[in-house]
């Protein structure tokens, strides 16, 4: 189990969205995966996401803060090894 948190100042209306790939470095294979983040309380946000599998892997993930009106705008990328 990952647990994503994150320090961000949202508005009205706005959520935020984990975006996030398994990459098993053996096959090239790769899972992915979209899950929302839940308001903790002023700033602060959470997921939790489950990984299982024997053997490397990595995972990519960046998050995505959504408006009302649609757009999404992905904020920055990471990698985990």
């Amino acid at each position: 189990k990952i647990v994503f948190r994150l320090n961000y100042h949202t508005a009205h209306g706005q959520s935020l969205w984990l975006k996030y790939s398994t990459v098993l470095d053996e096959k090239g294979v790769r899972f992915d995966q979209i899950v929302p983040l839940q308001w903790l309380n002023e700033g602060q946000w959470q997921a939790s996401v489950k990984v299982r599998g024997t053997g490397c892997f990595k995972i990519e993930y960046n998050y995505q803060l959504r408006q009302t009106n649609g757009v999404e705008l992905d904020e920055f990328t990471h990698r985990i090894t």
